[in-house]
């Protein structure tokens, strides 16, 4: 039964992906290709050499704070590459299981994370995007552990609660984290410089 459910919200949330692809497509200009780059160069650091060791083996890790960014400041078509990139380069870190896992999990939250583009940049948006994009990325989390990582799961404890506990205490952690660094610096300022060629409305 989980299996279904798991591949039935994958497959619609890759659905959704690609809808907003199509109602934001936007130019990929060779300064945005730049700073997608820079931003996704980043996160893999951040993923690769930066992380706290936190609750049952699991990271607090700094990685999502550059897709988030990616996304608030240059839309969500590009916060989505950049957790595109950053997935395909990070796989080999975390391995893979099985091959729907490279579907469930890590298309599934990283893009997740770019989906701040379609919140705008003020302080409630910016929580609300936060607290959102948070919640669809902990729900591939929660999926794929359900099915790919029950074994793990401690005697006499059901799989579906020992994967919500695990990766909500983990990327709550990380989330938190990250939103306050992100609540901390000035997103409309740097929005203005990186579309200061462009007549945008910075709100």
């Amino acid at each position: 039964m989980w299996e279904i459910i798991t591949y039935s919200i994958t497959g619609l949330y890759i659905i959704f992906t690609f809808f907003v692809f199509y109602k934001k497509r936007e130019k990929l200009t060779i300064k945005k290709m730049c700073l997608i780059a820079a931003f996704a160069a980043i996160a893999i650091v951040s993923y690769y050499f930066i992380a706290i060791p936190f609750f049952w083996g699991s990271e607090i890790t700094f990685g999502p704070i550059a897709i988030m960014l990616a996304g608030f400041l240059l839309g969500a078509p590009s916060g989505i590459i950049t957790g595109i990139i950053t997935f395909l380069v990070c796989i080999p870190k975390w391995g893979i299981i099985h091959p729907a896992q490279i579907a469930t999990e890590y298309y599934f939250c990283f893009t997740a994370l770019g989906l701040t583009g379609l919140f705008k940049t003020d302080r409630k948006n910016v929580t609300l995007g936060v607290i959102i994009v948070s919640l669809i990325s902990l729900t591939g989390h929660f999926l794929t552990g359900v099915i790919f990582y029950g074994q793990y799961a401690p005697d006499g404890m059901a799989v579906w609660w020992y994967s919500l506990a695990y990766n909500f205490l983990s990327d709550t952690g990380s989330i938190l984290v990250c939103y306050l660094i992100i609540m901390a610096l000035p997103l409309k300022t740097f929005a203005k410089i990186i579309n200061k060629n462009k007549k945008v409305k910075i709100e």
